[in-house]
């Protein structure tokens, strides 16, 4: 699986980071779910859990998107899964994954849910964050001095993931330093602590930055290679399940030196 992550309201994305240390996920409910969680479509008995996301990686041009469904607690490999029209096959395990640039748009985009057996057709409507870009600054780090980045903006975005992480963070025990910004605010300044290890040694490596808009919750995802937090976001109204959405920058880096 290759990296990356209807427009939601900044409270929104601002209760997802009051949940960042307790994932306390609920069923969401917009006044249009039917009983049972099936969201007025369908058997009233019937439950049912979907889970999802879609995101844009200008990094390899990717489009990534996923869903899980569950029916009555089971897996459920039978369903109609669509965004933008475009079906998504079901890869095993009640989960239908594709990766392939084109299936989302910058903008409004649209998530099908069809299951013919309970006469189920719901549409969830989410929204892609505008293209950006890091800006340019000075690569060149001598001494892991603290910095401030920049980036372009991107005005459908409720908020922004930012991350600096070492190539061998790992090997060199350097904590990856990342951050929420629950608005669009379009930069951020990078401690020296970033470029330290515990004991406040600097390190010196190659310090890679990644910075993704998003529009509802987030959500880590097989392939990507930095750590991205889980954090709830809306979904289909009336069911239970969470759908994150966003787009992931260009990466840059700051090369540190002694």
């Amino acid at each position: 699986m290759r990296s990356i992550v209807k427009t939601i309201l900044f409270p929104f994305f601002l209760s997802a980071l009051l949940l960042w240390a307790c994932d306390n996920r609920k069923p969401t409910d917009g006044g249009s779910g039917g009983g049972g969680g099936n969201g007025g479509g369908g058997d009233p008995e019937v439950i049912y859990k979907i889970d999802g996301y879609a995101f844009r990686d200008l990094e390899d041009r990717t489009d990534l998107v996923w869903a899980k469904i569950l029916r009555n607690g089971d897996e459920y490999s039978l369903a109609d899964v669509r965004f933008n029209g475009e079906k998504i096959n079901h890869v095993g395990n009640g989960s239908y994954y594709a990766s392939d640039y084109g299936i989302l748009e910058e903008g409004d985009n649209t998530f099908r849910v069809v299951i013919v057996e309970d006469n189920f057709d719901e549409n969830l409507e989410f929204t892609i964050p505008d293209s950006f870009r890091i800006n340019d600054h000075p690569r060149h780090n001598p001494g892991g001095q603290a910095r401030m980045l920049e980036w372009t903006p991107s005005q459908q975005a409720t908020g922004f993931f930012f991350s600096v992480k070492g190539r061998n963070s790992e090997a060199n025990n350097v904590a990856v330093y990342d951050t929420i910004i629950p608005a669009q605010q379009y930069f951020k300044a990078v401690p020296d602590t970033a470029f330290r290890n515990p004991e406040r040694i600097l390190i010196p490596d190659i310090y890679v930055i990644h910075v993704i808009a998003v529009t509802s919750g987030l959500t880590p995802f097989s392939g990507v290679t930095f750590p991205v937090p889980d954090l709830p976001g809306y979904g289909f109204p009336g069911i239970e399940g969470n759908f994150s959405a966003g787009l992931l920058a260009p990466p840059d880096s700051f090369i540190v030196t002694f």
